[in-house]
C-alpha cells in the first residue's frame, strides 16, 4: 500500500495535494493535473485482493467509462497503474455524497432521479453499466446538479460475491440477478436505483439484517412492501414506480432508464408530483410469469360466477376435488391471479394445510391468513402471490384488519397471530399507531400472565364476526388448499363461517384430495376410528350452498386430450397426432405427470428443438423405455442431479414439505450461502423441483423457508430411505432445529414431536407433545390439545421405566402419567366433554394417590375429615398445615391442588354442592401445606362463598378475609381478579355493596389493564347487579347497555344473556314489558347454544313476570313452569338466581290471586295454590342462605297471609320486609314493603298516606314506573 505520497507526481503529470476523502478499496486524492493545468480528483485502488487480472480488468472497464461524456456523470480523464496500485483520474467535483445530504423534499427528489436517470440512459446507450449503484456513488453539488461516479469499478472492485462464494461488501441494493452470478444488463442498475429511491423517499432500506446471507435471500425472495406503509406522504404513483423498479425478474421492471425518465416527465408535465391517485399506464406492475393454465376453461367460469355472486353480497363456498397432480393448486393459482387482476378491490389470502403437521397444528391456515391480512411477507411468497399488486392491497388491507381484529377478535391474538410480532409489523409501517399498539400489549401481557381461558366457540364467533367487518370494507375471497390435511380447528372454524356467508362479501375455495378422505382417521382423543371430519363439513355446505364441488377427477376422455393437446401447444412444436395421441396413452391425461414426462423428454433428447426454436421428436424416441408412472419420471429426474444436490434434497425431505436452508447447511456441515444459492439457483430456477417461502426471523435471525414444489417429491426422497438412515437424519434435523429454534421451540413443537418420534426418542417425544399442546391450550384448540396429550400418555405408560430429561428431568413416571390426565381433563372442559373431563381428572387425582368419594355417603363422610383436617390445620398448624415437605411430596400435593382445583369449578357451575364443597375443602388442606399461591388464595375464597352456603357467615367472612391476605401476599394481579370475583357472590348475596362495589371496581380495572374480557364481564355483571340492588339505577343501566356491546363484540353469548336479563329487568321496572319479553327472547336464543342452568332460571323467572303483566297468563304459566322445573334439578349456589325465585313466587302468587279472571278450573287452581306454596317455601330456603332474598321472603308471606284472612300477620311480615331491606340497603325492595304496607290499610289510617307516600317517593326517584303507577293509584283512592 502507498503511504505518505502528498505531493507526489505520479506518471510525472499528476501531483497529489491533499487526501480528499477514502474508502474500503482506496483513498481519493486533490491533485493537480501539470499537463492541462487543472484540477482532478485521482482515485488510488490499494485492494489487496485485486490481483494481476483485476487490474487490467479494472482499466480496460476505467478506459470504456472515459468514453462517457454527460453533465450527470463525473468525467473519466485517466487511468493506469503506479508502483503496483491501479489509479484513476477524475473530474474533481465539489459537493456532498447522497447519503450525507439526502433529498429534503419530494421536488428535490424526483429531479435528484430524474438526473440519475439521463446519466444511466447515457450510460446504457454506449453498453455500459453501472453494478454498484448506491448513494455512496452519487454526489450533489452545491448549485444541485447530481453526479454519478464509478462506472464500470463493481464488478472488478466490490464484488458482492467473490469466486468462491464469499460474500464482501455491502449488499443492500444488490439485484436478484447479480446476487446469484446471473448475466446482468441495464435492468440490473434500474433495480439499485429502486433500492435508492425506496431509502430516498422512506428514510429506510426495504431489506435489512445483520447477516449478509439474509440479505442477499430478502433480495431472492421477499417481496418489497409499499414504501407508503413507512411514508403515507408518498404519492401512490411514485409508491407503484418504486415497486416495479423492485420487481424481482427483470422482465417486471422498467424496461430502460428512458422509460422511468418518461414517467417521471409526464407526472411534472401534469403538474401532479404530489397527486396521490396519478398514475401513468407505463408504471402499473405487470405479472411475474407462471406457467400457464389449459383445459380448465369450464372450471374457471364456474368459480368466476360465484364470485361476481359474492361481490354483490351473496357470499359461497367452493372446494376443488382431486387425486394427486390433477391441477388444483394450478387452478386455483390461475383463479387467483385472474380475479385480482379483474377486481381490483378485491383481496385474496390463502392458507395451506400441511401434510407432516398440520393435523396437530391448530389453525395453520388460517394463521397464515391472517398473518396475510396483516402484511406478513412469507405467506404471498408461500401461495406464489408476492407481484407488486398483492403486496400493495395487503399493505392497504393491514389497517382494516388490524381495527377488526382488535374491535370484534380480541381473543385471537396470540391464537391466529402473534400479539409481539403485529406490534413490530405496525411500528414498522405505522409508527404513530399508538392507540393499536396500547390495545395489542394489553392483550399480549393478558396472554403471558396466562390462566385466560375462553370457549373455542368464542374464537369461532370472534374470528367470523372480524372476517365479515373486513368484507365490510373489501370484498374478501378465502382460499384454502389440502384441506384433507386440516386440523380439526381449521374444519370447524370454516363449518362456523358457513352460517355467515351468505350476507357477507366473502367467497371461500378449498381443495382436497377425495382419496384422502375415503382414509378414517383415528384420533387419540376419543381412542375410537372416526370419520374425516371433512366429511361433515361438505355435507353442511352443499345443504346450504347446493353444488358446491369441482371435482377434477370427474372429467372425460375428451377433456383429457384437450388438456394435452392445449398443453403442448404452449409452445411452438411440429408434433403430430401420432405423437399426442401416444403421450396421452403414457400418462392417461394426469395433468402432473403430463408435465413432468414432457420435462424429462425434452432433458433426455426425445423432444428437441430445430434451428426456428420449434419443438420436434428427436431421432433416438422410444416410448418402451420412458417412465410408466409418475413415481419413474421423478426418480430420474432426481437421478440425473449431481450428489450434492441430491443430498440437499434428502436432508430436506426428512425435515418435511416445508424446509430451511439452515437445516440443511448445518445438518452437512457446508455454508449456509452455498445451501441457498443451490436451492434458488439449481432446484427452483433450472429443475423446479423446490420454491422459495421466504424469511422467518427468530430472535432478529433469517430462517430460509423452502418447499417442494409438489409433494410428490418429498414423499418419494423420504420412501426410497432405508429406516436407519430415516432414524439417523431424524436425529440430525432435530437437533438442528433445537439450535435454530432455542427458546421458541413452542412454535415447531409439534414437528420436533414428530421427529423425535422418528428416532425414537419417548422422552424428547413426549417434551414436546406436552409442549405441543399447551400451545393449542393457549389457541382454545382443545382437540389438538387431547390428541398430542393421548400420545403423549400412550408414550409415557409403555415407558414407564424411562428416565426423563430436560425439561421433564426430575419429575417421576406416576406424577406425569397424573399431569398428562389433569391436563387431559382441561381439555375435554374445553370440549364440553365433562364425563370425560371428570374421568381424567379422577384417574389423575388417583395416580396421586388421592381418593375421590363416589357415592352420597362417602362424599358426606369425606366433607367431615376434610373439616375435621381444616380444623387441625386451624388449630395446630405446625403440626398439619405448615410441616415441612420432601421437594417429592411438594410437588404431589401441589399437582394434587391443581387438579382438585379443576374438578371444584366442574363442579361448582354444574349446582352439584356436596361435591363441590367436598373438592374445595380437599384443595384448601392441599394448598395450605405448600404456601401462598393462586390456588390457595382461589380456594380460600369458595371456602368463603361455601360456608356462605351453609350458611355459617361468621365462618365465610374469615376465609374471604384469608383469601385477600394471600393474594397481597403474592401479588398476583389475575389471583386478585379471580378472588374478587368469587368473593363478589358472596357480598352480594349478603349485601354488602359497598365492600364488593369496590373490589369489582378494582378488579375490572385490572383486566382492562391485561385485557381478560372474559373475566371482565364476569366481574362487570356482578358490579351492574349490585348498583342495581342498592339503588344506582342509572349506572347499572349503563354497565349493562356496555356489558351487551362488549360481549356482541366478542361473542360471549352467556355473559350477553346476563346483560339482557338485567336490562330486562330494567324494562320491567319501567313498565315496559313488551320490551323485556323482546330481550329475554334473545336471552334465550342464545341458551339453546349455550345452556346454563342458573342463567336458565333468571331468564324464565323474568320471562314469566313479563308476560304476566302483559296480561298473558298462559304464557306466563309455562315460562313459570319451566324455571320451577329447572329449580328442582339444582342447588342453591349463587345469588344470582335471586330474579327467578323471585320472579316464580310473584308470577303463581299473581295467577292464583286473579284466578277468577283467567278463569281457570277448580284443579288448575288447587294446582296453582300448590305451585305458590311451593314457591314459597324454595324462596324461604333462597333467603335463609342469601340475606337479599328476605325482603321478598316476608314481603310474600304477607300476601299469603292476606289471602288466608290474616291482616294482623300480613302487617307483621310487611314490616319485617321493611326492616330487611332497610337493613340491606336495598331502596326498591324498601319501596315495594311500604306499598304493601300502606296499600293494605284502611284508607282513614293514616299510616296508609305516609307508607304510600314514601314509597312513591322511592319508585320515583329509582324511575320504576310500573311501581310508581300502582303506588300513586292507591295513593289517591
Amino acid at each position: 500500500m502507498m503511504e505518505n505520497i502528498i505531493g507526489l507526481h505520479i506518471q510525472g503529470r499528476y501531483r497529489l495535494d491533499s487526501e480528499k476523502g477514502r474508502g474500503g478499496m482506496g483513498i481519493i486524492y486533490r491533485a493537480y493535473d501539470t499537463l492541462l493545468e487543472r484540477e482532478v480528483a485521482v482515485k488510488v485502488l490499494n485492494n489487496p485482493r485485486l490481483l494481476h487480472e483485476g487490474h487490467a480488468r479494472l482499466l480496460r472497464e476505467a478506459r470504456s467509462a472515459a468514453r462517457l461524456n454527460h453533465p450527470n456523470i463525473v468525467s473519466v480523464y485517466d487511468a493506469g497503474v503506479y508502483e503496483g496500485n491501479p489509479f484513476i483520474v477524475m473530474e474533481l467535483v465539489e459537493g456532498k455524497m447522497l447519503n450525507e445530504k439526502p433529498p429534503g423534499s419530494l421536488g428535490e427528489l424526483i429531479s435528484i432521479i430524474q438526473q440519475l436517470c439521463t446519466a444511466l440512459a447515457h450510460a446504457h446507450a454506449h453498453g455500459i453499466f453501472h453494478r454498484d449503484l448506491k448513494p455512496e456513488n452519487v454526489i450533489v453539488t452545491l448549485d444541485g446538479v447530481v453526479k454519478l461516479m464509478d462506472f464500470g469499478l463493481a464488478r472488478s472492485v466490490s464484488s458482492r460475491i467473490t469466486s468462491e462464494g464469499e460474500l464482501t461488501g455491502t449488499v443492500y441494493y444488490l439485484s436478484p440477478e447479480q446476487a446469484m452470478g446471473q448475466e446482468i444488463d441495464a435492468r440490473t442498475d434500474l433495480y439499485s436505483l429502486g433500492v435508492m429511491l425506496y431509502e430516498l423517499a422512506t428514510g429506510q432500506l426495504p431489506f435489512m439484517a445483520d447477516d449478509p446471507v439474509a440479505v442477499i435471500s430478502q433480495h431472492l425472495h421477499s417481496p418489497v412492501f409499499s414504501p407508503r406503509l413507512k411514508n403515507p406522504e408518498i404519492p401512490v404513483w411514485l409508491d407503484h414506480l418504486i415497486l416495479r423498479l423492485m420487481s424481482k425478474a427483470p422482465g417486471d421492471r422498467p424496461s430502460s432508464a428512458e422509460e422511468v425518465l418518461q414517467t417521471l416527465q409526464h407526472v411534472e408535465r401534469a403538474g401532479k408530483l404530489a397527486e396521490p391517485d396519478l398514475l401513468p399506464e407505463s408504471t402499473i406492475p405487470i405479472s411475474a410469469k407462471r406457467p400457464a393454465l389449459v383445459g380448465r376453461e369450464h372450471e374457471l367460469e364456474k368459480l368466476f360466477e360465484l364470485l361476481r355472486k359474492a361481490l354483490t353480497g351473496v357470499g359461497s363456498a367452493v372446494f376443488i376435488s382431486g387425486v394427486a397432480g390433477r391441477g388444483k393448486t394450478a387452478l386455483l393459482d390461475e383463479f387467483a391471479r385472474q380475479a385480482q387482476d379483474i377486481y381490483p378491490d378485491l383481496f385474496v389470502v390463502q392458507g395451506k394445510c400441511n401434510a407432516h403437521i398440520g393435523i396437530g397444528e391448530p389453525f395453520m391456515p388460517f394463521r397464515d391468513i391472517l398473518n396475510m391480512l396483516t402484511g406478513e411477507a412469507e405467506p404471498l411468497i408461500t401461495y406464489g402471490m408476492n407481484r407488486t399488486v398483492n403486496v400493495l392491497r395487503m399493505s392497504e388491507i393491514l389497517p382494516v384488519t388490524v381495527e377488526a381484529l382488535l374491535r370484534y377478535g380480541p381473543d385471537l391474538v396470540d391464537v391466529l397471530i402473534s400479539g409481539e410480532v403485529l406490534i413490530n409489523r405496525i411500528m414498522a409501517v405505522a409508527p404513530d399507531s399508538k392507540d393499536w399498539v396500547d390495545r395489542l400489549w394489553a392483550l399480549v401481557n393478558r396472554n403471558k400472565a396466562g390462566n385466560h381461558e375462553v370457549k373455542q366457540t368464542y374464537i369461532y364467533n370472534q374470528c367470523t364476526n372480524m372476517f365479515k367487518a373486513i368484507a365490510n370494507e373489501r370484498p374478501l375471497m378465502l382460499l384454502i388448499e389440502d384441506l384433507n390435511w386440516g386440523d380439526s380447528a381449521s374444519i370447524n372454524l370454516l363449518f362456523h363461517l358457513a352460517r355467515l356467508i351468505p350476507g357477507t362479501r366473502i367467497l371461500i375455495v378449498g381443495t382436497f384430495r377425495p382419496e384422502e378422505l375415503a382414509i378414517e382417521r383415528e384420533f387419540e382423543s376419543s381412542g375410537t376410528v372416526e370419520r374425516h371430519p371433512l366429511t361433515s363439513l361438505l355435507n353442511e355446505f352443499k345443504r346450504q350452498f347446493g353444488d358446491i364441488l369441482i371435482n377434477l377427477d370427474q372429467v372425460t376422455r375428451d377433456d383429457d386430450i384437450r388438456f394435452v393437446n392445449a398443453y403442448l401447444d404452449l409452445e411452438a412444436n411440429r408434433l403430430d397426432d401420432s405423437f399426442r395421441q401416444a403421450l396421452f396413452q403414457h400418462t392417461g391425461g394426469h395433468a402432473l405427470f403430463t408435465v413432468e414426462l414432457l420435462r424429462e423428454m425434452k432433458e433426455r433428447g426425445d423432444l428437441v428443438q430445430d434451428q426456428q426454436g420449434t419443438w420436434v421428436v428427436g431421432p433416438d424416441l422410444r416410448w418402451d423405455t420412458l417412465p410408466a408412472r409418475l413415481s419413474g419420471v421423478i426418480a430420474e429426474r432426481i437421478g440425473r442431479l449431481d450428489r450434492t444436490l441430491q443430498e440437499m434434497l434428502v436432508v430436506a425431505c426428512v425435515e418435511g414439505e416445508e424446509f430451511s436452508v439452515q437445516v440443511i447447511a448445518g445438518v452437512l456441515g457446508v455454508g449456509e450461502f452455498t445451501v441457498l444459492r443451490a436451492l434458488s439457483q439449481n432446484l427452483e430456477k433450472q429443475h423446479m423441483l423446490v420454491q422459495g417461502r421466504g424469511e422467518r426471523l427468530i430472535d432478529g435471525r433469517s430462517v430460509s423457508v423452502y418447499q417442494f414444489s409438489h409433494i410428490s417429491f418429498q414423499r418419494y426422497l423420504y420412501r426410497g430411505l432405508g429406516s436407519g438412515e430415516r432414524r439417523l437424519l431424524h436425529s440430525q434435523v432435530a437437533a438442528q432445529l433445537e439450535k435454530i429454534f432455542q427458546g421458541h421451540t413452542e412454535e415447531i413443537a409439534v414437528s420436533l414431536a414428530q421427529h423425535f418420534s422418528e428416532i425414537p426418542d419417548p422422552e424428547k417425544t413426549i417434551q414436546y407433545l406436552i409442549l405441543a399442546a399447551e400451545g393449542s391450550q393457549r389457541k382454545y384448540a382443545y382437540k389438538e390439545m387431547a390428541d398430542h396429550l393421548h400420545r403423549a400418555l400412550d408414550l409415557a405408560e409403555k415407558s414407564r421405566d424411562i428416565q426423563l430429561k430436560g425439561s421433564l428431568a426430575g419429575v417421576q413416571t406416576q406424577i406425569l402419567l397424573a399431569q398428562l390426565n389433569s391436563r387431559l381433563g382441561r381439555a375435554y372442559r374445553g370440549l364440553g366433554q365433562i364425563t370425560e373431563s371428570r374421568r381424567h381428572i379422577w384417574k389423575a387425582l388417583a395416580l396421586l394417590g388421592e381418593s375421590t368419594p363416589n357415592s352420597t355417603g362417602q362424599l358426606f363422610f369425606g366433607v367431615v375429615r376434610e373439616i375435621a383436617q381444616q380444623a387441625l390445620n386451624r388449630l395446630f398448624p405446625k403440626y398439619y398445615a405448615l410441616r415441612e415437605l420432601d421437594e417429592k411430596r411438594e410437588r404431589i400435593i401441589r399437582e394434587s391442588a391443581q387438579t382438585y382445583s379443576l374438578l371444584a369449578e366442574l363442579y361448582f357451575y354444574a349446582n352439584e354442592t356436596l361435591p363441590a364443597i367436598f373438592v374445595i375443602l380437599r384443595t384448601l388442606n392441599l394448598t395450605e401445606r405448600v404456601g401462598p399461591s393462586p390456588e390457595l388464595a382461589e380456594a380460600y375464597a369458595y371456602t368463603g362463598v361455601a360456608a356462605g352456603l351453609v350458611p355459617y357467615h361468621a365462618l365465610a367472612k374469615a376465609y374471604l378475609k384469608r383469601a385477600e391476605q394471600v393474594v397481597q401476599q403474592i401479588d398476583h394481579p389475575r389471583s386478585f381478579i379471580r378472588v374478587a370475583m368469587i368473593t363478589s357472590l358472596y357480598q352480594i348475596g349478603s349485601g354488602q355493596w359497598d365492600q364488593a362495589r369496590a373490589r369489582l371496581e378494582h378488579a375490572t380495572a385490572l383486566c382492562e389493564q391485561v385485557g381478560d374480557w372474559r373475566q371482565w364481564g364476569d366481574c362487570t355483571v356482578n358490579l351492574a347487579n349490585t348498583e342495581l340492588m342498592s339503588g344506582n339505577i342509572s349506572r347499572s343501566f349503563d354497565l349493562f347497555q356496555v356489558l351487551v356491546a362488549e360481549t356482541r363484540r366478542i361473542n360471549n353469548t352467556l355473559q350477553q344473556v346476563w346483560a339482557l336479563e338485567g336490562l330486562a329487568n330494567h324494562a320491567l321496572r319501567r313498565a315496559e314489558p313488551a320490551e323485556a319479553v323482546s330481550l329475554l327472547s334473545e336471552a334465550l336464543g342464545l341458551l339453546s347454544e349455550n345452556a346454563d342452568m342458573i342463567s336458565e332460571i333468571e331468564v324464565y323467572g323474568l320471562f314469566a313476570t313479563a308476560q304476566v303483566r302483559m296480561g298473558s297468563f298462559i304464557d306466563s304459566r309455562m315460562a313459570a313452569d319451566a324455571a320451577a322445573d329447572r329449580i328442582t334439578q339444582s342447588s342453591l349456589m349463587s345469588y344470582s338466581l335471586f330474579q327467578g325465585f323471585v320472579g316464580i313466587a310473584e308470577v303463581y302468587l299473581e295467577l292464583w290471586e286473579n284466578a277468577a279472571k283467567i278463569p281457570l278450573e277448580d284443579s288448575q287452581v288447587d294446582d296453582l295454590s300448590r305451585k305458590t306454596h311451593w314457591a314459597y317455601q324454595e324462596l324461604d330456603k333462597y333467603a335463609r342462605i342469601f340475606p337479599i332474598g328476605q325482603p321478598y321472603f316476608w314481603l310474600y308471606q304477607g300476601r299469603l297471609a292476606w289471602r288466608s284472612g290474616k291482616p294482623g300477620k300480613a302487617q307483621s311480615a310487611w314490616r319485617k320486609s321493611l326492616a330487611a331491606a332497610e337493613r340491606l340497603g336495598m331502596p326498591y325492595e324498601r319501596g315495594l314493603a311500604h306499598y304493601y304496607l300502606g296499600s293494605h290499610l284502611a284508607s282513614e289510617d293514616p299510616l296508609r298516606s305516609q307508607h304510600l307516600a314514601q314509597a312513591v317517593d322511592i319508585f320515583a326517584e329509582l324511575g320504576a314506573a310500573y311501581d310508581l303507577g300502582r303506588a300513586m293509584v292507591s295513593l289517591s283512592a
